[in-house]
């Protein structure tokens, strides 16, 4: 059985399996003829294939009237492979023209009587002229579907970003002009001030397909689609990128798209952003001088929070469908749940941020919205914090003390003063050797500590058990609800006091958990912590009201407070440690905390004072026996190791904890360097965190 049979078979009814491709003539009408040179183009085999029947008297081949349906493919079928100029030279070879480039030759013929007319007359070979039988025409639609076909260059658009810098304080907001790179080669930043809306704009950089490249892209966006639904495969996350690369190379290859090196890349670039990505805020999300985004509804620009220039617009905006969707991919990414019964949702993201979204507009009437806070894969170091003039490297010195003598710290200021940041950068002090536990509601922090216990709540199943809170979706709410299964911040912090950590640290106090932490902190536990509050009064009206309770008399056991806030000081905005008060003790009689402030801001001049003594100096000397002429010449020597990491460009989160864990390991090396001039080469760093096991 011939190919051409197989494939016709496939189309017919069980029981019709005699097919017949000619129809009888009209009488009267002569057969036609081919003339004998069309024979000779036969090979043998094909030759004798042929019936004598068929053959004139001159050696020319009858060919076939019009066809009838008996059995055959029909006309649905036949559309499949055909398109409308070859459905009507199947339907009436006589009249039609038969597909350019066609010839008998070049179709193996299955063998097939032909019939003749009832009164045995020859047709007449004027009324055809010299056509190709139709299952040529046919097959070769047929095996066309997988022959790959030539396809033309796809043209491409110039990408030029210009000229590049870096974002910096000098200069008046009006006069900026910059476009700086996020991750080179196809995602930038342009920030310039627009005279027409009187504000600056934040436009993202990228490399924009042409309508060819579009179209392949497509193409192979809907194959993958395709390939993915069908083929169902779970795939490790270091693994994704690597699948995803496979994929888009071998669908190329596939459909055979004349794309260069360059296309190529670029195609792949808006592919992985669209399926790896953050979509349309990919750029974003990766600019490392972002700190939050916001959108506050659909078809309105985003904004962001950027570290040099403020709160800027950008160009980038969401459709209401498009809109919907992402906010549910940022749940779905996240593992979390929203629907229009819970629309609001606090997510962390794979990257460690932290998110609020609101689905629909049932809670928000604008649309879905979601505001995304930030948090660095490489945090801020406390390097960059000098330079971004928060801090001193004194201010840090005398932390870095009193994190290796274990004293309790909390960092109390307003929303988005960079409290969290901070508490990160006061973890890079603890001593390799401590073990840290920390509890947090949404995962924040991101310690480079090889002891250290990250814990964090989790939602419970169901509804709750008083039937009232927890509708939202957030936690924390005033519904006083717990379904089952929750795991609680009180939760956290009794497993933690359980695991014997020389430090305890709570992302945020906000709640009863806090009691629970003060008590720790009164047995001798050292704890780091936030908590929202702007001032001393602020902070003690917080603590003593609910849901806290914690009386004064417990608060006195914290050791340090720290104060940072938000300023906006001329066109820039800027976060600086107002103040870092020390808490010595209850007064007994008049029932106040006695407090003494260590360093203060001084607005005027843009400097941060210090008032000359600690008395937490005191409490290390009667708790160690360490001398106070012992902790000032520490004082010293530590700031000076911070000013040379500074100088040195040493200001990455991870080199600058190595450094300190360094020097924890070989002061004196460190120090004879620092004050004899000598440089601490690439070389001699790497042999002596190798011999000190930190290599």
């Amino acid at each position: 059985m011939s190919f051409i049979t197989n494939i016709t078979s496939f189309f017919i009814e069980p029981e019709e399996d005699q097919i017949s491709l000619v129809q009888e003539p009209a009488p009267g009408l002569a057969a036609p003829e081919v003339p004998a040179e069309k024979i000779s183009a036969l090979s043998p085999v094909e030759q004798s294939m042929i019936p004598a029947a068929s053959r004139s008297s001159a050696g020319s081949i009858i060919l076939p009237g019009n066809k009838t349906k008996k059995g055959f493919i029909n006309k649905r079928v036949t559309s499949f492979f055909t398109d409308d100029e070859d459905e009507e030279f199947i339907t009436n070879p006589v009249t039609a023209s038969p597909p350019e480039n066609t010839t008998v030759s070049n179709v193996a013929v299955e063998a097939m009587p032909v019939r003749q007319s009832p009164e045995g007359l020859p047709h007449d070979t004027s009324a055809v002229e010299e056509k190709t039988p139709l299952s040529p025409s046919v097959i070769q639609k047929f095996l066309s579907l997988f022959r790959k076909h030539e396809q033309q260059d796809i043209t491409t658009l110039v990408f030029d970003h210009g000229e590049l810098g870096l974002p910096s304080l000098e200069g008046s907001l009006k006069d900026v002009n910059l476009t700086y790179g996020v991750e080179p080669p196809y995602q930038y930043v342009h920030i310039g001030f627009s005279p027409a809306e009187g504000t600056m704009i934040y436009s993202v950089v990228e490399p924009q397909l042409s309508v060819d490249e579009k179209s392949a892209l497509t193409i192979i966006e809907n194959a993958f689609e395709k390939l993915v639904s069908t083929n169902a495969a779970l795939v490790d996350a270091e693994q994704r990128e690597k699948y995803l690369h496979e994929r888009f190379y071998s669908l190329i290859d596939i459909f055979g798209l004349k794309v260069n090196t360059n296309q190529k890349a670029r195609m792949y670039f808006h592919l992985r952003k669209q399926y790896l990505g953050y979509g349309r805020i990919d750029t974003l999300m990766k600019d490392k001088f972002i700190e939050d985004i916001s959108c506050n509804g659909s078809d309105m620009y985003l904004y962001v929070q950027h570290r040099t220039y403020g709160s800027v617009r950008t160009d980038v905006k969401f459709g209401e469908v498009e809109l919907n969707n992402f906010v549910l991919r940022l749940a779905q990414v996240s593992g979390r749940h929203v629907s229009l019964l819970q629309p609001i949702r606090d997510l962390t993201l794979p990257d460690g941020s932290r998110a609020n979204i609101t689905l629909g507009g049932e809670v928000t009437k604008k649309g879905s919205t979601f505001t995304i806070r930030k948090f660095r894969a490489n945090p801020i170091s406390s390097i960059e914090l000098m330079e971004y003039g928060s801090i001193d490297a004194k201010q840090l010195a005398f932390l870095w003390i009193l994190m290796e003598y274990k004293r309790s710290i909390l960092v109390s200021g307003g929303t988005a003063t960079g409290k969290t940041t901070f508490l990160n950068v006061l973890c890079s002090f603890i001593p390799p050797e401590y073990k840290i536990v920390s509890i947090e509601d949404t995962a924040e922090l991101n310690l480079m500590h090889p002891k250290w216990i990250q814990s964090i709540t989790r939602t419970g199943f169901g509804s709750s058990d008083s039937g009232a809170g927890g509708v939202s979706g957030i936690g924390g709410g005033g519904g006083g609800g717990k379904s089952p299964g929750d795991i609680s911040l009180y939760d956290l912090l009794v497993a933690a006091l359980r695991q014997r950590p020389e430090f305890i640290i709570v992302g945020e106090v906000r709640g009863g958990e806090a009691f629970t932490l003060f008590q720790a902190i009164a047995v001798g536990h050292a704890a780091l912590g936030t908590i929202h509050a702007g001032s001393m009064d602020e902070l003690l009206a917080r603590v003593e009201s609910n849901p806290m309770n914690v009386p004064r008399s417990l608060l006195s056991n914290l050791d340090l407070v720290i104060f940072p806030m938000h300023i906006k000081k001329g066109e820039r905005s800027m976060r600086k440690i107002s103040n870092i008060v020390e808490i010595l003790e209850l007064d007994r009689d008049t029932g106040d905390l006695i407090t003494n402030t260590v360093f203060k801001w001084l607005p005027d001049v843009d400097e941060f004072q210090w008032q000359g003594r600690s008395f937490l100096f005191d409490r290390i000397k009667d708790t160690y026996g360490v001398s106070k002429d012992t902790l000032n010449e520490e004082l010293k020597h530590r700031t000076d190791f911070i000013l040379w990491m500074q100088k040195n460009d040493i200001r990455e989160y991870e080199s600058v904890n190595k450094m300190i864990q360094l020097y924890y390991r070989d002061k004196e090396q460190i120090l004879g360097c620092i004050y004899s001039g000598q440089s601490l080469d690439e070389t001699r760093l790497k042999g002596i965190q190798s011999a000190k096991g930190l290599a």
